[in-house]
């Protein structure tokens, strides 16, 4: 087994139950990061299709907040390029870390502006799992990790 496959959730090799290497609480903590991808990739790659394809209701209030066009496809697709580049282990971490002012920022957009909670949400949450994704991983490396 590789290094990249230890360090990659989505490795079938990182998640074998039967390697006798890996502990439950390892396990759960794979499991914890592949949960974190995939809100990732949803709450991402949703928002990013949708600037994408120029959706009405998402035009229209990035264009309240002062983004026209360009700025609506570029934020687009750049936020469909680090989910696809979340899939390669090397780019994993970069990609994250790219990804992240974006949910920062939306957040902080959102609460200049006095909206509601509802509409803050996928910020919020892309804000927080991004951190818990890079928290479980260094917690999982340090068990692995020789004495």
């Amino acid at each position: 087994m590789s290094r990249d496959d230890l360090s990659n959730p989505l490795s079938t090799a990182s998640c074998d139950k039967s390697s006798s290497a890996r502990s439950w609480t390892s396990n759960r903590s794979c499991i914890a990061q592949l949960v974190c991808l995939v809100l990732i990739a949803l709450i991402f790659g949703g928002a990013g299709v949708l600037k994408v394809i120029g959706e009405p209701t998402m035009v229209q209030r990035l264009a309240d907040l002062g983004f026209g066009t360009p700025w609506r496809l570029f934020i687009g697709i750049t936020e469909l390029l680090g989910v696809l580049a979340i899939t390669v282990c090397r780019l994993r971490p970069l990609a994250l870390i790219c990804l992240w002012p974006y949910a920062i920022g939306g957040l902080a957009l959102h609460i200049s502006h006095g909206h509601d909670l509802a509409r803050m949400a996928p910020a919020i949450a892309g804000s927080l799992v991004i951190p818990t994704y890079f928290m479980l991983r260094a917690r999982t490396a340090c068990k692995r990790s020789p004495a």
